[in-house]
């Protein structure tokens, strides 16, 4: 109960503007039992982004998964498939990424969170690149490809999680895309 109120709050007022005050409000429990569980806001916040990895670490432990197991998932299926998980509206993994990349208003929090991201963000561009490596003979362009669809990966799910009920993009588009990468070869 507190987790999914401190969630809710998180997303609608952002971090630094949540009380622990609003958060025993929408609990419907006193400040002094959320004391009781959490010692600060921080530790709710930690316990709060635990409900679901990030999107970018999400997507580096498919592609892990995929190179350990030797699964036949596609890369574009690896992609499609987290963009899809990210992108249901009131799901623990939507939550945690629009809290990570649009209501994380702590520095110290949100510094760490970018440092992190490029770090995967680089690791997620090496093992697709391995990946198309198997199935393709010499491809110059291929690092370039690469990095394209994991931006518009990105792209795709910041657009979805900033739209709300908005227009979105869905994952037909997000294939057309990816295709438009990886099949048109020079």
């Amino acid at each position: 109960m507190i987790l999914s109120s401190a969630l809710n709050l998180f997303i609608n007022e952002g971090v630094e503007r949540t009380t622990i005050g609003m958060i025993a409000e929408q609990s419907m429990i006193s400040r002094g039992a959320v004391y009781w569980h959490f010692r600060d806001k921080e530790c709710i916040l930690k316990s709060v982004m635990s409900l679901a990895p990030s999107p970018m670490l999400y997507l580096y432990e498919q592609l892990e998964n995929r190179g350990k197991n030797h699964t036949d998932n596609t890369v574009e299926e690896i992609l499609r498939n987290a963009f899809e998980k990210y992108s249901i509206e009131g799901s623990d993994e939507n939550g945690v990424a629009r809290i990570l990349y649009f209501n994380n208003d702590l520095f110290v929090s949100y510094r760490n969170m970018i440092s992190e991201e490029l770090e995967l963000s680089e690791k997620c561009i090496n093992m697709i690149e391995f990946f198309c490596m198997e199935h393709k003979q010499e491809d110059k362009s291929l690092r370039a490809k690469c990095i394209c669809s994991l931006l518009l990966w990105k792209g795709a799910l910041l657009e979805n999680l900033a739209s709300c009920n908005n227009k979105k993009i869905d994952k037909s588009t997000l294939k057309f895309g990816l295709d438009c990468i990886f099949k048109n070869s020079n």
